[in-house]
Formats: structure tokens, sequence, C-alpha cells
């Protein structure tokens, strides 16, 4: 007679990651807890070893989760120490879900390609095809901090250092080199234009570039100079037009009176103008405002 449903326990099962090897052991004796583990077949219950006494704990470094896997586990004699240990450790709160798959957080590349990969592959971008991932664990997740965005340069290979060029530049870390960046400012909305504040960051760059989409105003930042700097404009020539209006009245011998209009105009070229703007810039002034313009007459 068939074994009812309700004598059925689990009889093979599995977990993500760490948990594998522990739930695999549980599970197969009927213990399959869903916080940790996967059942993958019911069966009759298995026989289970003799229960040694020992009390498991999850291992110095890990979380809840594992706190009833590995006292089961450990309790019948299975007591990996890559999960269980004999010491009730201090757990810690995981940000990540234990049972979500790894991600590379850690990697290296050959040649100029290692300290690329590097910075990306510890944020879980480690493509295959320029990098090599070294060590697998929870991701940390870097959300881009500039508007520069990067590109490979004319001489190195799009395919392999354009989306490494793309995700670092965009995440402070631009290499100069293999990699060329340009500052892109958003598409402005609305039918009068927009304004664009530049990041700071594109004075790091040997030939900054910023582009917009028209219509559009861009604010440059300040930039920071080594020594106190003093710029100078030549002198323009203006123009300027005076125009007056005269009335001229004479009476004739035969005693009649003629009135005549006239308008003169004179024009003057001036030099007298000049347009002086002094720049007093240092490292510590980055943050103040622009330099003022005065007019002198």
């Amino acid at each position: 007679m068939p074994e009812g449903l309700g004598n059925m326990v689990c009889t093979n099962g599995t977990g993500a990651n760490n948990f594998a090897g522990i739930c695999d052991f549980s599970c197969k004796h009927g213990y399959c807890p869903v916080s940790a583990c996967i059942c993958r077949d019911m069966g009759v219950p298995m026989k289970k070893p003799n229960a040694t006494g020992i009390q498991g704990y999850p291992k110095e470094g890990l979380d809840a989760s594992y706190s009833g896997v590995c006292s089961f586990d450990c309790n019948y004699g299975y007591c990996p120490d890559n999960a269980c240990g004999l010491i009730d450790a201090p757990l810690v709160i995981p940000t990540v879900s234990d049972f979500v798959p790894l991600a590379c957080v850690a990697g290296t590349g050959d040649g100029n390609l290692a300290g690329r990969c590097s910075f990306s592959c510890n944020f879980g971008f480690c493509p295959r095809n320029a990098c090599t991932c070294t060590k697998q664990g929870a991701l940390t997740f870097k959300n881009p901090t500039s508007s520069i965005e990067g590109k490979a340069s004319n001489t190195a290979d799009e395919a392999v250092y354009g989306p490494l060029c793309s995700y670092a530049c965009q995440r402070g870390y631009c290499p100069e080199g293999v990699c060329t960046s340009v500052v892109t400012a958003p598409k402005p909305t609305g039918s009068h234009g927009s304004t664009i504040a530049i990041d700071q960051s594109i004075w790091d760059e040997d030939s900054p570039a910023v582009t917009c989409t028209p219509p559009c105003d861009m604010i440059m930042p300040p930039k920071p100079l080594k020594t106190h700097t003093t710029i100078t404009f030549p002198s323009p020539t203006t123009e300027f037009t005076y125009r007056s209006k005269a009335t001229s009245t004479t009476t004739l011998n035969n005693g009649a009176v003629s009135t005549v209009a006239s308008v003169l105009t004179l024009l003057f070229y001036s030099t007298s103008i000049v347009w002086s703007t002094h720049y007093s810039v240092c490292t510590a002034c980055v943050g103040s405002p622009g330099p003022l313009h005065h007019l002198k007459g």
C-alpha cells in the first residue's frame, strides 16, 4: 500500500551557494527548512545516523539563516567548517540575501587591463573578454557618481576596453591612455531649453570636452589653478554716433522769414573703455563664485 502523503518527508534537497552542502545532508534526512533549503523530492523517511549530541552553530561572520541547519547537521555527524562550527559566534545581519547568485567582488586583467579590471570587478562588473574574476561574494553595488561618459580611445580595442571605460569613468575612475571621456549634458526639456551645470570632475581630463543638445546653457565649474594668475584682455575700440537737430531762422531783405532745419551727425572712435578681469584663483577657492567683471570708463 502506498505511503500516505502525511507520512512523507523530504528525501532530497539543496540550497543556494554556501547552503548547498548542508542542505543536501539535512534534506535527505527529513529536515529541509524553507528558510534555507529547497526540497526536490518527497518520500519515506530515511534512517538517520546516530545523534552525537553536538550543538552546531553558524560559522563566525554568517547569519541566522544557517542556525537550524547547522544545529541539525552537526548533531548527526556532518559539521562542515565552511558553514558551521562548535562555537556560538556573533551573527551578522546581511545586506545582501544569502540566496541570490554570487557576484564577482575581485578581479584582474593582463597588462594595462589590470587596474581597470581591479576597479570594475570589485563592484560586480567583470566582463569575461577583458577580465578574470578572482573572488566571488555578495555584490557591492556602486551607482554612477559622475556625468563623464567614457569610451575606448582610437588606439584601443573597442570590444575589450569600451565597456570597461564606460563603466569606470561614470564612477570616478577614468584612467588615461586607452580611455577617453566626454561630459554629456542631459537633453533639455521644455520649449526654452535648459541650464546645465557641468561637474567639477571635467578638469581632471587632459582634453576636457562638454556637449549638450541645443538650445541649452552650460555653466562651467571653477577651475583650480596652482598659482595666482592674472588674465588681461586687449582694449576694444568702441564706436559712438552723436546726432543733434538744429533750426536756423533768417529774415530776408524783402521782410520774408526763412526757417531751415538741419541734423548734425558726429562719429567718434574711442579706446578709453577698458575691460579688466583679474583672476585670483587658488585650490582652496574652488567652491567660491566665479570672478567679477569690472567696467572702467
